[in-house]
């Protein structure tokens, strides 16, 4: 596995704002705007962690755009005649600045080419074809990951329906996604799921899970 370091991390890796959460719940007041940040920044943790985003030198994962160096030992750049590219560490859409192969700088540009959401990164050889990488040290300088304001959808999406669900755990009512039926023919009668027999994986509830296949590493990186 490459060695992946950051060395300015983002201050906070939450992947919506607290502003949007509360519109999307139909909250008004900042009587629980504490508790809302905290599951904000608790749960977009647990996102970066489901979809396998590659941690750097002290564990943290986030989505959100740092600057990072990757490392191969030579060891760990693969061999034989096929074009294989080197895996990147799990940080999408990965933007490449600088490569050296033991400590030869390429030409970006003419040398690499970077799949970047992918997390891919192949070797071109004279005529711009892909050929193999050589059993070298290679280190690599670049950035991974999107602004807060450029999040796609499904991520953060993903960080505010599991705060919906925690939210209306706590506070039964409209638009209760555990609501699980409802009836009014004599002044209503409703029905939950038990919070305690939600399906979840790593903290989020299996529903969320399943809509954030694409952001997903399915391979080692």
């Amino acid at each position: 596995m490459p060695t992946l370091t950051v060395s300015a991390a983002v201050a906070d890796r939450s992947l919506v704002t607290l502003a949007t959460v509360k519109a999307e719940l139909g909250i008004t007041d900042t009587t629980n705007d504490t508790l809302l940040t905290r599951w904000i920044k608790e749960l977009s943790d647990n996102v970066s962690e489901v979809c396998a985003v590659a941690a750097d030198q002290l564990g943290r994962r986030t989505f959100l755009t740092e600057a990072v160096t990757v490392s191969y030992r030579s060891g760990e750049v693969p061999c034989g005649t096929d074009p294989a590219p080197l895996i990147l560490p799990w940080r999408i859409p990965f933007s490449v600045s600088t490569v050296t192969v033991d400590g030869v700088a390429l030409t970006v540009a003419d040398d690499v080419e970077v799949e970047p959401m992918a997390g891919l990164l192949y070797r071109l050889d004279s005529n711009g074809e892909r050929t193999r990488w050589e059993r070298a040290r290679v280190v690599i300088t670049g950035s991974g990951g999107w602004a807060q304001g450029d999040m796609p959808a499904a991520l953060s999406s993903a960080v505010t329906d599991a705060v919906r669900y925690r939210w209306f755990a706590h506070n039964r009512g409209d638009g209760d996604p555990l609501l699980r039926s409802y009836e009014n023919p004599d002044v209503e009668k409703l029905s939950w799921v038990d919070p305690d027999k939600l399906e979840t994986v790593n903290g989020l509830p299996a529903a969320v899970v399943a809509r954030l296949s694409t952001y997903t590493n399915t391979v080692i990186g």
